[in-house]
C-alpha cells in the first residue's frame, strides 16, 4: 500500500496537492461556520427556550414524560437564559423551570442559606452574576481573575448550589410552602 502511495505521490503529485487543498478548504469552512463567534446566536437562543418551555411539566418539575433524569445542561441553559433577562417573564420562567420544581420550589431564605453553603470561590461569581447582575468582565475585574475563571466558577457553583438545594429538600421534605407562578395562578404576588 505504500509503495502504490510513494508513486502516485512520484507522478501524479500536483493532482494530489490540488485535492488535498480542495479538501482543506471544505474542511475550514465547516469549521468557520460550526465554530461560529463562540455566542448563541438570539433566535436559537429564543428558540432553545420556547422548546423547553414547551416541553416543562408543570406539576412534576422536570422535562418531557417519564424518566426524567437531570440534565445539568438544559439546566445550565436556563440559569443563562435567566442571568441575561432576569426581569423578563421568560427570564423568571427559565429560573423557575431550573431549580424550583427541582427543588419543591424553596423559599428565598433557603436559597440563601444554600447559597452560603457553597465554596466562597464559587459563591462570590454565582451571588455578583445572579443578584447583582454584574457582567462577566465586571466579575472578573472585581475578583482579578481571567474571565474564563469567572465563567467557570459559574458553571460549577450552579452545579454546587443545585446539590445543596436538593440536599435541602430531601431534609425539610414537603414542609416548604410551594412556589406559585403568577402564570398558573393569576396572582400578582
Amino acid at each position: 500500500m505504500l509503495n502504490k502511495i510513494a508513486e502516485a505521490w512520484k507522478s501524479d503529485r500536483e493532482h494530489i496537492v490540488t485535492s488535498s487543498d480542495k479538501i482543506l478548504s471544505q474542511l475550514r469552512s465547516v469549521i468557520e461556520v460550526a465554530g461560529g463567534s463562540g455566542k448563541i446566536n438570539e433566535t436559537v437562543r429564543r428558540k432553545a427556550y420556547e422548546q423547553f418551555a414547551a416541553a416543562f411539566d408543570d406539576k412534576l418539575g422536570g422535562f418531557g414524560g417519564a424518566p426524567k433524569f437531570p440534565r445539568p445542561v438544559t439546566l445550565n441553559f436556563l440559569f443563562d437564559f435567566y442571568g441575561a433577562d432576569p426581569v423578563s417573564k421568560e427570564g423568571k420562567h427559565a429560573l423557575e423551570m431550573s431549580i424550583l420544581p427541582n427543588v419543591n420550589a424553596l423559599d428565598s431564605a433557603t436559597v440563601l442559606e444554600a447559597l452560603r453553603a457553597v465554596e466562597e470561590p464559587f459563591r462570590a461569581p454565582l451571588t455578583l452574576f445572579y443578584l447583582e447582575q454584574f457582567s462577566y468582565q465586571e466579575i472578573a475585574d472585581m475578583l482579578e481573575v481571567p474571565i474564563g475563571t469567572v465563567m467557570s466558577r459559574l458553571s460549577r457553583g450552579k452545579a454546587l448550589l443545585r446539590q445543596r438545594l436538593l440536599a435541602k429538600e430531601d431534609a425539610v421534605g414537603n414542609k416548604v410552602v410551594a412556589f406559585q407562578s403568577d402564570r398558573r395562578e393569576g396572582s400578582h404576588g
